[in-house]
């Protein structure tokens, strides 16, 4: 059975390294992405099981990159946690049904939510 993979898209290199480590242990492989301009070639070799999609970075926005995204999976074909500082855009994007995650994360939330995204065996 491959290692499901879980998609960073996140800017800074600390919470980016830091999601990578949670996910690992959670059972992901991990793929990141920096900038926002990656995803589509990485999504395009492979499939992610779980998308972390930081809102504000610097190529693109997290909004555009989620309706790109729901333009084409739905989510449940692709789940995506949104981890974002900004509360405001946090709760318009949990009405919208996402998954959101509020900035500072502790690894410990992250992993528990992220296990939930694990195929069934």
């Amino acid at each position: 059975m491959t290692t499901p993979l879980a998609l960073i898209i996140e800017d800074d290199p600390n919470l980016g390294a830091i999601f990578e480590r949670t996910l690992k242990s959670a059972g992901f492989e991990t793929a990141l992405d920096p900038d926002g301009d990656r995803y589509n070639t990485i999504l395009t070799t492979r499939r992610a099981s779980l998308v972390i999609l930081d809102l504000h970075l610097p190529l693109a926005t997290g909004e555009e990159i989620l309706g790109d995204l729901r333009s084409r999976f739905s989510a449940a074909d692709l789940p995506v946690v949104i981890v974002t500082a900004d509360i405001f855009q946090g709760k318009t994007f949990k009405a919208r049904g996402e998954t959101v995650m509020i900035k500072p994360i502790s690894p410990a939330r992250l992993s528990e939510l992220a296990s939930g995204f694990l195929p069934k065996e």
